[in-house]
């Protein structure tokens, strides 16, 4: 079930970090989470989207990295900041030069 919640310590074993981290990073905003009372409630697939969503991709010739709305793509040739759009952009021209 998409809509299922758990409770601190699930999201903490699911994130595999300590239950402070997990309220640390609901606080902050950085997973999605809601508080009611003194209790924190998070809707697994909402961590679970919120985990892949801070995948990078990787080959041989470059690495993506992202924190928060900013992505930069690096290789051993070249190294820059690019929004989102023009980040994938490059990384299929990347591709397609083998």
């Amino acid at each position: 079930m998409g809509d299922e919640t758990i409770n601190v310590k699930q999201a903490a074993d699911l994130l595999h970090v300590h239950e402070e981290t997990a309220r640390d990073l609901a606080r902050q905003g950085q997973i999605p989470a809601a508080k009611f009372g003194r209790s924190w409630v998070f809707i697994k697939q909402d961590l679970l989207d919120a985990i892949r969503s801070r995948y990078t991709i990787q080959d041989d010739r470059c690495r993506v990295f992202e924190i928060g709305d900013i992505r930069w793509l690096e290789n051993e040739t070249r190294s820059g900041i690019s929004t989102s759009n023009s980040m994938e952009d490059e990384y299929a021209n990347l591709l397609k030069r083998q």
